[in-house]
């Protein structure tokens, strides 16, 4: 598998959101509210986080992406998303890693991140040393790995 990760484009949003709503439409209008409220919101935030979206294509197909921001004193993941077709082939795994050496790179000691607690994601997440911290009222995990102080 070849693959390229790059910078957030302008061009890149609708194929963001589309694969965000594939992933997580249902969970988003059980739980939040209409999706349509989502996706305006992902449609100012996106592009105004632009710098901290990365991009992966697999042969010119955009597959994956990562959104990270900086909040105090830890690295928040916004979002990360394989499509279902390029899953299980260790680039989910990537991108995770990814994320953990821009905190380091940052000095950041943690990363956090929020998921919908009926995700296949928990497990991935688990598996990669994230420990579930809270629960919000949104039926979903607060969740947070401890970089150690020599990765950090």
């Amino acid at each position: 598998m070849a693959f390229q990760t790059r910078p957030y484009q302008p061009t890149d949003l609708k194929r963001l959101i589309e694969i965000i709503r594939t992933h997580l439409h249902d969970e988003v209008v059980a739980h939040i509210g209409p999706w349509e409220q989502s996706e305006a919101m992902l449609c100012e935030a996106i592009p105004s986080s632009a710098e901290r979206v990365r991009v992966t294509e697999i042969d010119g197909e955009v597959v994956a992406f990562v959104w990270t921001q900086l909040a105090g004193k830890h690295l928040l993941l916004e979002e990360i998303h394989v499509v279902a077709h390029a899953r299980s082939r260790g680039l989910g795994r990537l991108l995770l890693e990814a994320v953990e050496e821009e905190a380091r790179a940052e000095s950041l000691a943690e990363v956090r991140l929020t998921v919908f607690q009926t995700s296949p994601a928990v497990s991935f997440y688990q598996q990669a040393g994230y420990e579930i911290v809270s629960e919000t009222e949104r039926n979903q995990f607060r969740m947070c790995k401890r970089l150690s102080v020599e990765e950090a």
